[in-house]
């Protein structure tokens, strides 16, 4: 017998054979397919444990979908809580400060916290202001950064504004353009003027047929050249600059600076943007 027909018969009976285990697989199927399940008094057991591990299943998936729920703005409010709790445990272990640990307290009114979620939560906090260009990297109490945010850190987002197209229409003017387009101040707004190497405060007006007035405390010779140096920035700006620099401070060396004494007047300042406490 040649080995192609050796082949040929072996799967033959390959076949064959397997066919037959295929019918009767088939068979048994038949018969016990349709046959009722006879109940144990254990399976009341497999059902309870059954349940439990449903229960178990069910919390674990709550749980999961709770993280699931935090946006990327509550991950970065605990990991920058994180960083700086850590820093102000390590600033009482060697003994520079002595507050309490495992807390995060508030870098303008130094309330202390001890998670981000509280009544008067911690949220992020732009050093500089967005204003500037800044990005959040620190976190405040919420009412202190609406209070701030409302006040100084608004009117520092006005001046820039304001001060932007005051240098451009007085440019425009200058080169013989129409300035009826840009959004100016419509009263007086403070500037500072060079006449002659000499710099003098003055006030600077628009009106709506697109002329400008200057308001200067000296009389001036009618051919007197006038070039606008900038805006003056009022005191709430002074202030919102200010707070801007504390907070930079505090993103950059954390509470090493930030508990001595000579902060205690740039938060009050900051508190009470009406007095002049600041020098």
């Amino acid at each position: 017998m040649s080995k192609k027909n050796k082949t040929k018969r072996k799967k033959r009976i390959f076949n064959k054979y397997h066919s037959i285990n295929r019918i009767k697989r088939k068979k048994s199927r038949r018969q016990y397919s349709y046959k009722p399940l006879k109940r144990k008094s254990k399976d009341r057991n497999i059902k309870n444990n059954l349940n439990t591990v449903s229960l178990i299943v069910e919390e674990k998936v709550i749980e999961t979908n709770i993280q699931s729920q935090k946006s990327k703005g509550d991950e970065k409010r605990e990991k920058i809580f994180e960083i700086f709790k850590n820093h102000l445990n390590f600033l009482n272990d060697k003994g520079f400060v002595s507050t309490d640990k495992d807390i995060y307290l508030c870098p303008l009114d130094l309330k202390p916290h001890h998670n981000v979620y509280e009544d008067d939560p911690l949220t992020l906090e732009d050093a500089p202001p967005k204003s500037l260009g800044g990005k959040a990297h620190v976190l405040t109490c919420k009412s202190c950064n609406n209070k701030r945010g409302q006040d100084i850190d608004a009117e520092l987002a006005k001046f820039l504004k304001e001060a932007k197209n005051i240098n451009v229409a007085f440019n425009r003017l200058k080169a013989g353009k129409s300035i009826n387009n840009l959004h100016l101040p419509k009263s007086d707004h403070e500037v500072v003027l060079e006449i002659n190497g000499k710099y003098i405060d003055g006030k600077m007006g628009f009106e709506k047929e697109g002329k400008m007035s200057v308001v200067l405390p000296i009389e001036l010779a009618p051919d007197t050249v006038l070039n606008f140096v900038g805006s003056k920035v009022p005191k709430w700006a002074q202030y919102s600059l200010l707070k801007a620099a504390y907070m930079l401070l505090f993103k950059k060396t954390g509470y090493t600076l930030l508990l001595e004494k000579c902060c205690d007047v740039v938060r009050k300042q900051i508190e009470k943007p009406d007095e002049n406490i600041y020098p």
